[in-house]
């Protein structure tokens, strides 16, 4: 098994299982930014970059023609669809598994498009986040900062904003695999969930004490009674973690789909001065990365974790491949 760690210095890799990995190594240049990684189901390697062109990795670098990829939508039981969202704001779609990209012009269509803004320079929005499901592959809800959570049902041909009471900036959606209408939403307010496809979002948050959440993953089960999610929460943005108290961060649990939110402690220990910024589930045991380049791994869902490695650059992105 490979860890593959997106940061913001390159992407590295960490060869092993839980208990025996090995020691991080840089494969990408050092000065790439990485903003996204996805690993597809053959092998191949999509990382998105911050100011600059993706690239794909099979055997050697090769650029993709895409304009700068912010986030990645796949799903490995529909191998041939891949989404690739951009900035300014744009979605990007394969359907051939990646040899050729075609943009989704409806995006433009949205009624209050111009109207997206970043405070950040040069305010331009970009797309944060990206999920479907394999059970509705053409419903697509992608998340854009400064722009809302907005969908496709149609696989592209047409865009909505959705409100409902999701607020503006969510950094992690994800399409449940077996319930296509289930939705949860990372954001800086706290954590969402809609069951009706986007039209309503409930706030569920429950045992959270640090509302700004970034990353989450869902662990699914069999049914609702075994699925599992996970989120980590700071006291504030990023401008914030660089205090002499840092990010407090904690990372929270939930076996109801969100009702109640446990925090973690045994093993990553609680109100860190790092955030947690990535969580990946690979199956077996479950990732995760830090704004200080700490990477943890869980064999239990994300009930205790244990450290593997440190001292890596701001950890923007996880993903696994076999090898």
């Amino acid at each position: 098994m490979k860890l593959l760690i997106g940061t913001r210095r390159g992407l590295w890799e960490i060869r092993g299982v839980p208990g025996m990995f090995g020691k991080p190594e840089l494969v990408s240049p050092e000065d790439w930014y990485v903003s996204d990684v996805r690993v597809l189901a053959g092998g191949s390697v999509l990382v998105g970059r911050k100011g600059g062109e993706a690239f794909v990795r099979n055997g050697d670098w090769e650029p993709l023609l895409l304009p700068e990829v912010t986030a990645w939508g796949y799903c490995p039981e529909v191998p041939d669809l891949i989404w690739a969202g951009s900035v300014p704001a744009s979605m990007w779609v394969s359907r051939d598994g990646g040899f050729t990209w075609e943009e989704s012009q409806a995006v433009y269509d949205i009624q209050d498009y111009g109207s997206w803004w970043v405070p950040e320079p040069p305010h331009q929005p970009s797309v944060l986040s990206i999920s479907f499901s394999p059970q509705r592959p053409e419903v697509v809800y992608a998340s854009v900062d400064g722009g809302g959570v907005i969908r496709t049902r149609n696989g592209g041909r047409k865009w909505r904003r959705l409100e409902g009471g999701i607020f503006d900036t969510v950094y992690t959606l994800i399409a449940h695999p077996r319930e296509p209408g289930v939705v949860f939403a990372a954001s800086a307010t706290g954590f969402f969930r809609t069951e009706d496809g986007g039209m309503y979002w409930e706030r569920v948050i429950e045992g959270i004490r640090r509302l700004h959440l970034q990353p989450a993953e869902l662990i699914p089960g069999s049914s609702k009674e075994e699925d599992v999610l996970l989120t980590a929460g700071a006291i504030a943005g990023e401008e914030f973690w660089d205090r002499p108290e840092g990010a407090r961060a904690v990372v929270y649990r939930s076996t109801d789909w969100g009702e109640y939110w446990y925090p973690v402690t045994k093993g990553i220990g609680i109100e860190l001065k790092e955030m947690v910024t990535a969580i990946r589930d690979a199956g077996a045991f479950v990732a995760a990365g830090s704004s200080q380049g700490t990477i943890w791994v869980s064999i239990d869902k994300g009930e205790s974790w244990t450290k593997v490695a440190d001292g890596l650059p701001f950890v923007t992105s996880i993903d696994f491949a076999k090898g």
